[in-house]
């Protein structure tokens, strides 16, 4: 989901690239919105944070940005004093975003959830609607889903955080179907806008600039698919399957790989650049390849990375 959302916007072409891109980029921002909300789920119940696990995190990123600081060093690529800052500390200049609201948001969870554990299901019910209203409705029906209502990604990662720690702790009201149909409708009806609003885009310009508008963190569409995705696995008698959990580990380290300031060149412009598929085959045939191959690199340089800890920490 998200591999294929970076396929996109960082590739030499974003919307206008035709509908088969731009559907390839609608759920990226969805899997950006189920780690946050993991992370509510997982955390909810906790008062103390392990600064440990901060610890294992920050090695972690810095491995990549290291890495990717010495890859670009080696093929010539333009090393600013900006460059080097985002490499040497990429938490507090948001080298990655995501890395940065998970630290703001990881150190504030203590504090978070002794206010969501002192609030009743109401409570916390009309508390979200709030949230919801404020930074998912309007932006979104004002046509400022990245501004309105001073939104930002950080914002949204808090209404996540307690959206997920809302489900985990306020028993479920309606059905697994229900949420499956939610979960469908909400589906065919994000494609269709892509469908719909580039066909119109024929007739109004400005309306090729909304194409993707319904793919973003906010967008109702991408909130209902996202909790009813929660909802369902959360109503799911768990199964652990090795090889499922195992790939789950190396997912970080992907997004780590792929995001980086150097690798992205590299990956969306150099290796796979999304401008030379001309046909509608070759153009399918092209993103599934792209992908698969940039999170088959970045599984297998996590999983060598992951070995080199292993080996520093026995010695």
């Amino acid at each position: 989901m998200i591999t294929a959302y970076h396929y996109v916007v960082h590739g030499a072409t974003d919307v206008g690239g035709g509908i088969l891109l731009n559907a390839s980029s609608l759920w990226g921002k969805a899997g950006v919105n189920l780690f946050c909300l993991l992370t509510g789920y997982m955390l909810v119940k906790k008062e103390k944070i392990t600064y440990s696990r901060l610890k294992t995190v920050e090695w972690q990123i810095l491995f990549y940005t290291l890495l990717g600081l010495l890859v670009g060093f080696i093929l010539g690529k333009h090393i600013g004093l900006g460059s080097l800052l985002y490499s040497i500390a990429p938490i507090i200049t948001e080298h990655y975003w995501y890395m940065t609201a998970y630290v703001i948001v990881f150190l504030f969870s203590p504090y978070i959830n002794l206010l969501i554990n002192s609030l009743d299901g109401k409570q916390l019910g009309k508390l979200l609607l709030i949230s919801y209203i404020a930074w998912c409705i309007i932006p979104f029906f004002t046509l400022r889903e990245y501004t309105g209502m001073f939104w930002s990604q950080l914002i949204w990662f808090f209404v996540m955080y307690v959206t997920g720690a809302y489900i985990h702790i306020i028993p479920e009201k309606f059905s697994k179907r229900t949420y499956i149909y939610a979960l469908w409708i909400s589906n065919v009806l994000l494609i269709l806008s892509v469908v719909v609003i580039a066909w119109l885009s024929n007739y109004c310009d400005i309306l090729t600039n909304y194409i993707t508008y319904f793919r973003w963190s906010n967008s109702p569409l991408i909130v209902i698919i996202c909790i009813s995705m929660m909802r369902i696995a959360d109503m799911t008698s768990p199964r652990s399957v090795l090889w499922i959990n195992y790939l789950a580990s190396l997912v970080l380290g992907m997004y780590l790989f792929q995001e980086n300031i150097f690798f992205q060149d590299l990956c969306w412009h150099d290796w796979f650049n999304n401008t030379m598929p001309s046909t509608l085959l070759s153009r399918l045939l092209h993103v599934l390849i792209s992908v698969t191959c940039v999170c088959i690199i970045g599984g297998l340089i996590e999983i060598i990375r992951i070995r080199i800890f292993k080996i520093i920490r026995l010695s």
